[in-house]
């Protein structure tokens, strides 16, 4: 095996970690960095500076954060006596069904959540090991979203909830469906 020998001085070389384009604006490339030049403490400075970056994270859109761990649980909500109610809806935000229900859903199911029949959105309790299909669709006159027709029998009463207890939903890509839990109980 042969080895160059390194003569050759390399000019406008990035600094900059990112996961994506140089993040010099205008698309100018970086200052000239001679590879003479270069050395441990400026390669940590450029790696330091840009990891709690909070404004160039929301400028290039990705986070240097590791995360060990990542709650599935988007939708987290603790009953009220509205969701246990004889009305049989479990009421969610509209930010959070906007972001985390309306978003999963095909275009389809997002028109008919809007109307008045809304959609059918089939639910898997990972605890029971059992399907379940719910009515989602736009409150209107709380500007909210519902989850609607069998959630008193299927939910509440089967899994006997109570006022201050938490639950969780997520999507499951895989199913084609959200996964439904028992996060807390209400001591």
């Amino acid at each position: 095996m042969a080895y160059l020998p390194i003569t050759h001085e390399f000019h406008n070389i990035c600094t900059n970690l990112t996961l994506g384009a140089c993040p010099n604006k205008k698309g100018k490339a970086c200052p000239s960095t001679s590879s003479s030049s270069m050395n441990a403490s400026v390669v940590a400075d450029g790696i330091n500076r840009g990891r709690n970056n909070e404004a160039e994270e929301r400028v290039w859109g990705y986070s240097m954060e590791l995360k060990l761990y990542d709650d599935p649980w988007k939708i987290k909500k603790v009953m009220t006596e509205s969701d246990l109610g004889h009305l049989s809806r479990f009421l969610l935000p509209k930010e959070m069904a906007e972001d985390l229900v309306l978003s999963v859903l095909s275009l389809r199911a997002q028109r008919e959540a809007m109307t008045e029949r809304g959609t059918t959105i089939m639910i898997w309790d990972i605890d029971t090991s059992s399907m379940h299909s719910l009515v989602f669709k736009k409150w209107l006159s709380s500007r909210s979203y519902v989850f609607l027709d069998k959630w008193n029998q299927s939910f509440v009463k089967r899994r006997n909830l109570q006022k201050g207890d938490e639950i969780g939903l997520h999507w499951d890509p895989s199913r084609d469906c959200f996964n439904f839990s028992v996060l807390r109980r209400y001591i």
